[in-house]
């Protein structure tokens, strides 16, 4: 993302997921780590609970790597 390009959350539809990731120095992604954000059934507990497994690591890696390589060529 940049300062001219972001994302509101509240008008995504969907299962929620937070990705750790960092560029190396020749801006290329590298994700370390994938968490799924279950909606729970009070929302009190909204963000109390992320978990990860290599189901869900599998599961939206593509996607997300996919994600990160469009946004750095459309940055660059």
């Amino acid at each position: 993302m940049s300062q001219s390009q972001f994302i509101l959350e509240d008008f995504i539809d969907g299962e929620e997921y937070a990705v750790d990731m960092f560029f190396d120095s020749k801006g290329n992604p590298h994700i370390i780590n994938i968490y799924y954000h279950p909606i729970p059934k009070y929302s009190e507990y909204l963000h109390m609970l992320y978990y990860t497994n290599k189901e869900v690591f599998e599961k939206v890696y593509d996607k997300a790597m996919g994600f990160l390589l469009i946004s750095t060529k459309n940055y660059n």
